[in-house]
């Protein structure tokens, strides 16, 4: 029972003081002999945290605030456009009245409501924006972001009743109907309604982390880390023992700045190094938490300059990151925030065609590569895959005025080097039958008749003419 007690009075010296390896005393720190330190059990140390615990983690990370901003900075780049579908094609509204719930808010930006929105989203798992409607109750009149943790949902069974507001120097909270609420959030497939909160998925990794930076400053601050600790093979007295430590303290420290400087140790002394934060392989727990907080956000580590996305870093694999990180989580959380908007502003008041996108036409990352494009055009072109105006029109030009559009022509084949042609064998072959037979015909005239008169033949030799004179 008395063991017990002990546990409960460090469970609440935990909850006080926000701390997880308070002592069993309720001291947190570093003991000198490295006694009286609570062991607390894993599973005691990890709890679950409400809305506003969740936010307060925004300011107290570095890496979940990167985060964060760049998801919600990102989101911003994107015009809200809204129109309708039509034969295919996307039509626009360029002057409907409800883009100017974003673009003529009187109390914030566009980029602000898309701001709170992601950030509220990404560190809770919900974001609330109220809809003021008119009197009416036809058309929204304005757009009010809300603190996630001032919303309640009334829920019942399936069906979502409305939502409680939690109103500063009220008791009671106001109550609004559903059509009065834009409801963003991550769904939890375990519950019909609830949401799960993408940091609270990492809550474990944040804590190592930062139980990493307190050991650093305890070990640093807190613990009495002698300059010398020694293991003696005989016993001391307190007034030997003293002695022993001063002079050492003379000789290698004080006032006179004598640190480094070479010491005999006394006979029977041995020197042991002390304990350092460097025993601690704080670089492998360093990059496991970066990389699983960065995964729950969906960003590459390397966007954030986070070390465990630096350590290998080339402009090759920043420009890959940052396009994977636009069509794998920028892209889907334009369509998931567009697609909640249409659903609340319009489909909830009976309007079936009219919706919100984002334009992302001018978003660099998401853009076609035109060189690789053209790369391509010139090769399909070269190797007679495609026509001249097909791989123009790959590359968005018009068909070429004055030229051939067809396929490209094949170049004659070398001839250097070849055998010729089976035709001019034949040609070749006739010719020289043609020869040897004239010039047989020759010598049977000259050997028979036997005149003295000059006969002229015509020889016909490989196409050319000569004149033969015989006796």
């Amino acid at each position: 029972m008395r063991r017990t007690n002990r546990y409960r009075k460090a469970r609440l010296a935990i909850r006080n003081m926000g701390a997880k390896n308070v002592s069993l005393t309720g001291r947190r720190g570093w003991s000198p002999t490295g006694f009286g330190t609570g062991w607390v059990p894993a599973p005691e140390v990890w709890d679950n945290y409400d809305a506003t615990e969740l936010v307060n983690y925004y300011s107290k990370s570095g890496l979940v605030f990167a985060c964060v901003r760049e998801l919600s900075t990102t989101i911003a780049e994107a015009a809200l456009e809204v129109g309708y579908e039509t034969d295919g094609e996307f039509e626009l509204m360029e002057d409907h009245e409800a883009l100017a719930l974003f673009y003529e808010n009187p109390y914030y930006t566009s980029a602000q409501i898309l701001d709170l929105i992601v950030s509220r989203l990404s560190l809770t798992g919900a974001s609330y924006v109220g809809l003021v409607r008119y009197k009416n109750r036809q058309g929204v009149g304005l757009l009010q972001p809300l603190p996630t943790a001032s919303v309640k949902p009334k829920i019942s069974g399936l069906e979502i009743l409305g939502y409680e507001i939690a109103v500063k120097d009220n008791d009671k909270p106001i109550f609004v109907e559903r059509d009065q609420m834009c409801w963003h959030r991550y769904l939890d497939p375990r519950t019909c309604h609830g949401v799960i909160s993408p940091l609270a998925t990492v809550l474990r990794d944040y804590g190592i982390d930062a139980e990493r930076q307190n050991i650093t400053v305890e070990m640093l601050k807190n613990q009495n880390i002698p300059g010398m600790i020694f293991e003696l093979e005989r016993v001391l007295t307190a007034d030997q023992r003293k002695e022993m430590t001063d002079s050492l303290d003379a000789a290698t420290g004080g006032e006179a700045n004598r640190r480094g400087k070479a010491t005999a140790l006394p006979h029977g002394v041995k020197y042991v190094k002390p304990t350092t934060t460097t025993d601690i392989n704080f670089d492998s727990l360093n990059a496991l938490s970066e990389s699983r907080i960065c995964m729950a956000f969906g960003i590459p580590p390397i966007i954030v300059g986070a070390k465990v996305g630096l350590d290998k870093a080339t402009y090759s694999n920043y420009a890959h990151a940052r396009t994977s990180f636009y069509a794998e989580t920028i892209m889907p959380l334009w369509n998931f925030i567009a697609e909640e908007f249409t659903r609340s502003v319009f489909r909830q008041q009976g309007e079936s065609k009219l919706e919100f996108r984002f334009d992302t036409s001018k978003i660099k990352e998401l853009q076609t590569d035109m060189n690789a494009v053209a790369t391509r055009a010139a090769l399909v072109y070269e190797k007679g895959v495609a026509t001249r105006d097909e791989a123009r029109a790959m590359i968005d030009l018009e068909p070429a005025e004055g030229e051939e559009g067809g396929f490209k022509k094949a170049a004659p084949p070398p001839t250097f080097g070849q055998p010729p042609d089976k035709k001019e064998d034949e040609e070749s072959e006739d010719d020289e039958e043609k020869d040897e037979e004239t010039e047989g015909k020759a010598l049977d005239l000259a050997d028979d008749e036997k005149k003295t008169a000059y006969r002229t033949l015509e020889v016909s030799r490989s196409g050319k003419t000569i004149r033969l004179n015989a006796v």
